[in-house]
């Protein structure tokens, strides 16, 4: 019925990278200068910032996700909402939700961000930091809350928000 493939260019998840990974760099090399005091801390920092800048490349700059609302396979006239990630060449699905049981549709901006309270479960599937077309759905399921973030254009988010 609907899919959306968010096409970001991503400027400021690879400059976090950079500025992540160029003290790597330097923290890592800089003990082979002599005279470099406490050279197992430089590398341990090395370390650190090397690791950050590796989860921010496998997190945001190697992933990508594909929204999509279709019927469900029964003749049940529902829709489902369904989240495909795609990882290198794995595509896989990660997020499977019938229309019918997202409880809110919400809009959530980059700068006016918010934490989840601590008894509700949280899935982000975004490949972004920062972005004005962050919307979160709310689920009631077994007695629990769950959130969802996902990235949604205009007509993606008037057809959750028209759902219900």
């Amino acid at each position: 019925m609907y899919e959306y493939a968010p096409r970001s260019k991503k400027n400021r998840e690879l400059r976090l990278f950079l500025v992540t990974l160029t003290p790597a760099l330097l923290f890592w090399l800089l003990p082979c200068l002599p005279q470099t005091p406490a050279p197992m801390l430089c590398r341990l920092l090395g370390a650190c910032a090397a690791m950050a800048s590796a989860w921010i490349a496998a997190r945001y700059l190697l992933r990508s996700y594909v929204y999509r609302i279709a019927p469900r396979g029964n003749d049940d006239g529902s829709l489902d909402l369904t989240v495909t990630e795609s990882f290198g060449k794995r595509r896989r699905v990660v997020c499977r939700i019938s229309l019918a049981d997202i409880e809110a549709v919400t809009r959530e901006s980059g700068s006016k961000r918010r934490g989840f309270a601590r008894p509700e479960t949280c899935f982000q599937y975004t490949d972004v930091i920062f972005s004005d077309l962050f919307c979160v759905l709310t689920v009631y399921e077994e007695n629990a809350i769950c959130r969802i973030k996902i990235m949604a254009d205009e007509k993606l988010y008037s057809i959750l928000k028209g759902y219900r």
